[in-house]
């Protein structure tokens, strides 16, 4: 290690570790000589990178300025080293895994990194260990499921949106359009839906519009998202009964029948 590899090892340290940066811990970190370590301190000293800091117990530590200390992490040089390990074997067996190859860590691998990286490969889309020792905290945790769900969610759903999303014959409506425009409300019923209850719906949604606009968001914000998916239920129904009957037909109100002038005419 030379001077500048052991000044970003000292940043490192700070910023990931809670390691107290003492002589004989970053010796330990360095492996160089005393005498060599000492001059680099000295010189960093100088310049500004570190300042010495003495406890109540007149232990002497050196602390990195400008920039903030870490809050958590490891505390000594074996966990910081064991952790390093641990994320090293991790990546090595994901990467080995997307080029198509095994992987056999060294026997001088520690059990935690084969934990850690069953635990990361499960994340990337494998089944892992679920141990909890040196596991993921829970945000980081919840975020990796959620991202699994939704991908998952994603996948099944591609067929069937593939479907919707083909190019319609002639005289025909899409599903995914209509569905889409009536997110926005009764306004996209217009698309495929009977205008006996589009319009007034339409009307009717302005009126309600226009009120909401006095009521707190979050009041409302609840009801909105339940009416979006509603209308565009409504408004993938209009479109599938438009391509089954050849013609706009209404939901809830009951059909016109044949006028007497088409009766005569026939």
């Amino acid at each position: 290690m030379d001077r500048d590899e052991f000044e970003s090892k000292v940043l490192e340290l700070w910023i990931k570790s809670r390691v107290p940066l003492t002589e004989a811990n970053l010796q330990y970190f360095a492996e160089v000589p005393r005498r060599t370590l000492k001059s680099w301190i000295d010189a960093m000293l100088d310049e500004g990178f570190l300042e010495l800091d003495v406890d109540d117990e007149g232990e002497m530590s050196y602390r990195v300025l400008g920039a903030q200390r870490s809050l958590d992490g490891p505390e000594t040089c074996e966990d910081y080293e064991r952790k390093r390990k641990m994320v090293e074997e991790a990546k090595k067996r994901i990467l080995a895994r997307r080029a198509g190859k095994d992987y056999e860590p060294p026997a001088s691998s520690p059990a935690v990194a084969e934990r850690a990286a069953s635990r990361l490969e499960a994340a990337d889309g494998e089944d892992g260990s679920d141990d909890e020792e040196d596991g993921p905290g829970v945000v980081g945790m919840v975020g990796r499921v959620a991202m699994l769900a939704s991908g998952k969610a994603l996948i099944a759903l591609d067929k069937p949106l593939s479907m919707l999303d083909k190019p319609m014959v002639k005289g025909k409506k899409s599903l995914l359009a209509s569905a889409g425009l009536s997110l926005f409300g009764p306004i996209g019923w217009l698309y495929a839906g009977s205008f006996r209850e589009a319009v007034p719906a339409s009307l009717a949604f302005i009126a309600l519009a226009s009120i909401a606009g006095f009521v707190p968001s979050f009041l409302i914000a609840p009801f909105t998202m339940m009416g979006m998916a509603a209308s565009s239920l409504v408004g993938l129904t209009y479109a599938w009964r438009f391509n089954r009957n050849k013609r706009r037909t209404t939901l809830l109100l009951p059909a016109k029948k044949a006028t007497k002038a088409k009766d005569s005419e026939s």
